[in-house]
């Protein structure tokens, strides 16, 4: 099944500090490189959110590595972004003008809803065959956390039996 692609799905925290940026980015540069040498036919599945979702696209794009875009809802630019919106909405553009990236929106139609982004996070993991989480902390830590989004996906993964690639933002590991 040399066709079949290798999808891995990236969350993590929206919030980092500019040591842990760096500390990320050192983290998941080898991993993708790596990813990609073993997976010619490698894609990523990436959120829309500030922090790791952006340094995972960036890298993608830097790396010639085709990502699909996952949005929870059309109005999530403007709900989550605010007014840096037009940064989001410059991404989508570009993303669906590319021939190689994507953009889906899980929930197509209705209001927005919180609920959204949880959905978006169960649907990286539906399709991925690995998810890489940008966590502080370990497993056992994220089994017991309850109110964080990043949690809440490292959770459906386990609970789905998917490989779970951990990268600590405090030391890039």
């Amino acid at each position: 099944m040399a066709d079949t692609p290798w999808i891995v799905s990236f969350t993590g925290h929206r919030k980092l500090t500019k040591a842990e940026i760096l500390k990320t980015v050192s983290g998941i540069n080898p991993y993708l490189r790596e990813k990609k040498e073993e997976h010619p036919n490698l894609r990523v599945l990436v959120g829309g959110a500030k922090g790791v979702d952006e340094i995972a696209r960036f890298r993608c794009w830097l790396l010639g590595i085709p990502y699909t875009l996952v949005l929870p809802h059309g109005d999530y630019p403007r709900e989550c972004w605010g007014e840096d919106s037009y940064i989001l909405d410059t991404i989508i553009r570009l993303t669906e003008e590319s021939e190689v990236n994507k953009v889906v929106y899980v929930v197509k139609e209705g209001p927005w809803k919180d609920s959204h982004n949880l959905k978006r996070n169960e649907y990286l993991v539906r399709w991925c065959s690995e998810l890489t989480a940008v966590y502080r902390g370990t497993l056992e830590d994220a089994m017991k956390e309850m109110r964080s989004g990043t949690a809440h996906t490292i959770r459906c993964a386990k609970k789905s039996g998917k490989s779970i690639h951990f990268i600590d933002p405090r030391s890039g590991e």
